[in-house]
């Protein structure tokens, strides 16, 4: 499954049955038009096994942290405001 690039996990194996592929290759041409919000959409699967310890969730939400850490630094490097988020990543 998925030619051996990575270790399998629950988490690999629900995103495979989810979009019913076997090659790493047509999952990337599968994925390479989707918007923030089709991605979005996979957030309860990574959350899920994140919670579960998977490696490869942890890794998406280590990712997504760090990037989102980064971004407000910049927005708000030297310019003395506040910065709020809403939303997440919890079904309601």
């Amino acid at each position: 499954m998925m030619e051996g690039l990575v270790k399998t996990s629950d988490f690999i194996d629900e995103i495979v049955s989810i979009y019913k592929i076997n090659k790493a290759v047509d999952l990337a041409q599968l994925v390479s038009g989707y918007s923030p919000t089709d991605f979005g959409k996979l957030a309860p699967v990574v959350v899920k096994h994140a919670l579960q310890k998977d490696a490869h969730a942890l890794a998406i939400m280590q990712a997504g942290a760090q990037y989102l850490s980064q971004l407000a630094k910049k927005l708000l490097d030297g310019r003395g405001v506040k910065l709020s988020l809403i939303g997440g990543c919890h079904p309601l």
